[in-house]
Parts: structure tokens; sequence; C-alpha cells
């Protein structure tokens, strides 16, 4: 700003409005329109073909965007967006149960279209690190012969340990392309037991093993020692006079203790 000391005129140059034009790429394509599978009304960023394969499903006879697709970076492009656009949509999904039979896991395809009728889901607990807890689960996809199965993922060594880094949901949900998974919540029916001797599994209500915690208890009074390592004898408290008189005890023989030391110290002059 200019300082005004002095009547007169005064000139001030003010830089121009005018701004260089930046550069910006013009080789970036979108594509609205319907695809084989991928998320609807969700645009999507691309670099190849390879990228709208995974995310959309690649070539369908029924997606005049594909072919478009795939034209667009076959002649040189290098960036392209997709929307997929669908109506009236649904999503194949199943539901997993355990050896009960019980619900344990819901599992959906990835994205919605009848894409996701040809996946196939198998569980097997071959070559897991601990088989009465860890499964594997293996995702094939249906060709089109309606016979062949082409395995997509395998899913290894996954539980319901809610604690464990193997959790079937957290692993399979940031893992797969092709399937989402929610564990359900599980529901014990049996009451807990408390067992006293070496049981026979599976271990049954009728079983005479549990349930018994009386007639242990009263073997453990007579001379059977069946309970001793489950419910040792607990220490009887002290009461306050048998603890007073503890600690004049302990009092008293400290004293004759110093007592003595400076008697033989007094003697040859050295401490004992």
């Amino acid at each position: 700003m200019v300082q005004v000391s002095y009547p007169g005129v005064y000139v001030v140059e003010r830089p121009s409005g005018v701004r260089t034009i930046t550069g910006v790429a013009t080789s970036i394509a979108a594509f609205v329109g319907y695809t084989r599978k991928g998320l609807p009304d969700e645009l999507v960023a691309i670099t190849s073909f390879a990228d709208f394969e995974r995310s959309f499903g690649g070539l369908d006879r029924d997606s005049p965007l594909s072919y478009a697709v795939r034209q667009f970076f076959a002649n040189g492009g290098t960036q392209g967006l997709v929307v997929r656009v669908a109506a009236g949509y649904a999503t194949a999904s199943w539901v997993l149960q355990g050896a009960g039979p019980t619900d344990v896991l819901d599992v959906s395809a990835a994205s919605p279209g009848a894409w996701g009728n040809g996946l196939r889901l198998s569980v097997d607990n071959s070559a897991v690190r601990n088989p009465d807890g860890d499964f594997n689960l293996v995702v094939s996809q249906l060709q089109a012969d309606g016979v062949t199965l082409l395995p997509l993922e395998t899913h290894r060594n996954l539980n319901l340990d809610s604690n464990s880094a193997q959790l079937v949901d957290a692993v399979v949900n940031n893992a797969s392309a092709a399937i989402r998974v929610t564990r359900r919540a599980l529901a014990f029916t049996q009451p807990g037991v408390a067992v006293s001797t070496a049981p026979a599994f599976p271990v049954a209500p009728s079983n005479g093993l549990i349930g018994r915690h009386a007639a242990c208890c009263d073997r453990w009074r007579g001379t059977g020692d069946s309970c001793r390592r489950f419910q040792p004898p607990l220490p009887r408290p002290l009461d306050i006079r048998q603890q007073r008189r503890q600690l004049c005890h302990r009092r008293h023989l400290h004293a004759i203790v110093r007592l003595l030391r400076k008697r033989g110290a007094d003697r040859t002059g050295q401490r004992v």
C-alpha cells in the first residue's frame, strides 16, 4: 500500500489478474452403465483393463460398457472412472451351520448380481494348526459348463475365537474380493458343569462324573482323596489375641538377641 504523505498523484502498479492455464489430464474417461458385478452407484477409478476385470467382472455380452472400457485402454487410455448402474438387484447369500446343526456364519457375495449364484463354498479342516477349532474356507466359481469349479480363494486356519488373529469374519472381509462374512452370536443351551475325575468324551449331562460336588466333598472328608487336588483345606484364620501374642513373642526374642550381642561386644571389644 502507498503511503500518502503530501498532495499529488500517486501511481500504484498491481499484478495482473490473468493466470497461466495449468495443464490437466485429457485421457480420463467416465463410463456409466451395466456391468456383470461391482458395487452399484459407486464411482470407482481404474488404471487398466485388469482393474476393470477384478472390480466389475470383465467382458459381458450384455454390457456394452465393458467393450468400451477395453477399447479405451487398448487405444492408449490411462485412467477411467466407472459407475455401475443396476435396478432391482439382489445379493446371493448362504448360511453355514456347525455340527449342531446351528447357524454359525452368514456369507454373502461381495456385490449384488446374478454372478454370485455361481459361487460355491466348502469348509474343511485338513492341514490346519488346530483340528479341534480351526478350519479352511474355500471359495470357488462355477464355470459356464455347469460342472467345472475354479478355485478363487482359500482362507486357512480360521476360527470363531473373538480374541484370535484368525477370526473368520475379520480375516475374510479384509482379504476376500468375492464374499463377505458375518459371525452369529453363539448360544449355549447346556449349563457348565464341574468334573471331578477324568471323563470319557464327549461328556453328556447324564454322565455320573459330573454334578457330584457334594459326594466328592464327602469322600474328601472321609477316607478317599480323589478331590484333594481340587479342593484343598483352607488355612484356619487366627484370632486377634493369638496374633498379638505372636507379635509380643517376636519382639521379646529380638530384644534378647540384641542384649546378647551387646554383652559379647563389651567382653571382646568387637561386634558379634
